[in-house]
């Protein structure tokens, strides 16, 4: 840690090597935010993770933890090693706390922290709906006790939170690298891609649907990366799909750039999905839900696709897309750019510069 720099501590219910969104968010933040301040982050462990690391500069304090709902909810042993980190944190000198969702037993962690130290928390939240409506109720009153100061990372996260009675202070938005324009190769096979967990609630059914009554009629491919409890049945029934597995981050973009189509249908109560983001700036054409800020993408029907939630009317807009490849490259260059124009780190960790020095001038 350096003196002369101001620390914040960052509680997250996971991070990376675990794979998420919001995993993918924090790292953002991270690495926009390190040139300028100290910092540390408390999470979950992982498998045969240390309890404490450094690495970058950054330090990571990783909480002993059972993991519920398939390993997707993270609830705190507080036994002797849980006991020795909150001591660590107490000692440490703290600038900023920042919290990333309302969930989870690191939310109320880091909001008690902040009430000690006498910190106004910052608290970001990526939902646009109720996941566990009677737990979030709950868990809601919990954390508004404490008066953290609430952030979303989509204009959309934030009429949610003000529909069940939180005010938000502001946007920060889910972003992406910037990069440079570049040409995309053209494909001889019309290559549909999807990534993400492989869940019921991620739409991945209805994806593989469309693809069995399109395959036959159209030179067309279909590549879906990531695990989950749908990998198993999706390989038995539907052999001629390409499963990956768990990519790592860097690989996941390469296939995205090799692809000409990104197919996102998820169902589940998104905030602004980071996927979304990196098809976009690999040139892919979108079809989507309306799920969470990608309708702040994809405003106009030049830029991408927003899907209804089934089979039908997906296959209607990817057949619609493999008619017509050219509009599957108006599409791609479209979100390419005012994905790069929007929605970069840059833009995003400078509004999250000036709120901090705001604090810290108070």
């Amino acid at each position: 840690m350096t003196k002369n720099k101001k620390t914040i501590v960052f509680f997250n219910g996971f991070y990376l090597p675990h794979l998420g969104g919001v995993e993918r968010y924090t790292a953002g933040l991270i690495s926009g935010l390190k040139d300028d301040y100290n910092i540390c982050v408390v999470t979950s462990n992982v498998p045969d993770g240390d309890v404490y690391t450094t690495n970058d500069g950054i330090e990571m304090f990783r909480l002993p933890t059972w993991k519920m709902l398939r390993e997707r909810f993270p609830i705190i042993k507080k036994n002797s090693t849980y006991k020795n980190i909150v001591r660590q944190l107490k000692d440490k000198n703290i600038d900023h706390i920042i919290i990333n969702t309302r969930y989870y037993g690191t939310t109320i962690l880091g909001l008690r922290l902040a009430r000690e130290k006498h910190i106004v928390p910052i608290l970001i939240d990526h939902s646009s709906d109720y996941i566990l409506k009677p737990y979030e109720i709950i868990q809601n009153r919990r954390v508004m006790k404490y008066s953290p100061n609430i952030y979303a990372v989509s204009e959309c996260t934030s009429k949610w939170l003000k529909r069940i009675n939180i005010k938000t202070k502001g946007v920060f938005y889910n972003s992406v690298n910037k990069r440079d324009d570049f040409v995309k190769k053209v494909n001889k096979t019309t290559k549909i891609i999807y990534a993400g967990r492989l869940l019921e609630e991620k739409g991945v059914n209805l994806l593989v649907d469309a693809y069995d009554k399109l395959k036959n009629k159209y030179n067309v491919s279909l590549e879906i990366i990531g695990d989950g409890p749908l990998y198993k049945d999706i390989k038995e029934k539907h052999q001629d799909v390409i499963l990956t597995g768990t990519l790592s981050h860097e690989k996941t973009l390469k296939e995205m750039e090799k692809a000409d189509i990104f197919v996102f249908p998820t169902l589940y109560p998104e905030g602004f999905p980071t996927v979304i983001l990196e098809a976009a700036m690999q040139k892919c054409a979108i079809i989507s839900t309306d799920r969470g800020g990608i309708k702040e993408l994809i405003t106009d029907d030049d830029i991408g696709m927003i899907l209804k939630n089934d089979a039908s009317d997906l296959t209607e807009k990817l057949e619609s897309l493999l008619k017509d490849p050219e509009k599957i490259r108006k599409y791609g260059e479209k979100a390419f750019k005012k994905t790069n124009e929007k929605f970069t780190w840059d833009r995003t960790i400078k509004t999250i510069k000036e709120e901090l020095r705001k604090y810290e001038n108070n």
